[in-house]
């Protein structure tokens, strides 16, 4: 598999992140606030998923899923804040870390991030992938696609090929998969140059 990365880049990801979990559970700890709770459990997820990814980087592929494991459970203490009323209302982005959590293959985890994840409120683009995302995780192949035939959204750079990535899982199609996440994976080259020249992503109706 290719690199899009080198050996300096993952130094300065661990020089940047060394403390990043750590330092979130310390604000944590101070937090009192409901929105503040949830803004610090955010920032936590994100923290051990940054950890997770330069794990993989590493090639240190078990503590990576041992990260994008606490990510999950991390992600859910926010869904059961929703769901008892006391935290912020969920927004159909948070299919991301559904997607997340199907690379640790944790079931339970999975399983209970799934029954609490609302694809009904949120962007265009975010709401038409997460009910895909959504039929998919309980394996209900006919309602993703017919939620996938819906019209297409536009959506940013990085989540072009998300919608044909599905699709093709959903038909159980190997070659469109593959076909699909080539596509996906030079557009995310494309957005990361973009970011590292201060330019937004590019929007597209693929």
């Amino acid at each position: 598999m290719k690199r899009y990365y080198t050996d300096e880049d993952v130094l300065r990801w661990q020089k940047a992140h060394k403390d990043s979990v750590q330092l979130q559970l310390e604000k944590l700890k101070s937090e009192a606030a409901p929105e503040r709770i949830d803004f610090r459990l955010g920032m936590l997820t994100l923290a051990y998923q940054t950890q997770g990814m330069i794990a993989i980087a590493l090639g240190q592929f078990q503590e990576a899923i041992d990260a994008f494991c606490a990510s999950g459970e991390t992600r859910f203490k926010m869904f059961e804040r929703s769901e008892a009323g006391v935290g912020r209302e969920l927004e159909a982005g948070y299919y991301q870390e559904i997607l997340v959590s199907f690379v640790t293959r944790k079931e339970s985890l999975i399983s209970k991030l799934v029954r609490l994840y609302r694809a009904d409120n949120g962007t265009p683009d975010s709401m038409y992938l997460g009910r895909a995302l959504k039929h998919l995780a309980t394996n209900d192949l006919a309602a993703a696609l017919t939620a996938l035939s819906a019209k297409k959204p536009r959506f940013e750079g990085q989540f072009v090929g998300y919608a044909d990535c599905l699709e093709a899982i959903a038909k159980k199609d190997k070659q469109a998969f593959l076909v699909a996440l080539e596509t996906a994976t030079k557009s995310w080259t494309k957005v990361a140059a973009r970011r590292d020249r201060g330019l937004p992503p590019p929007l597209s109706n693929s």
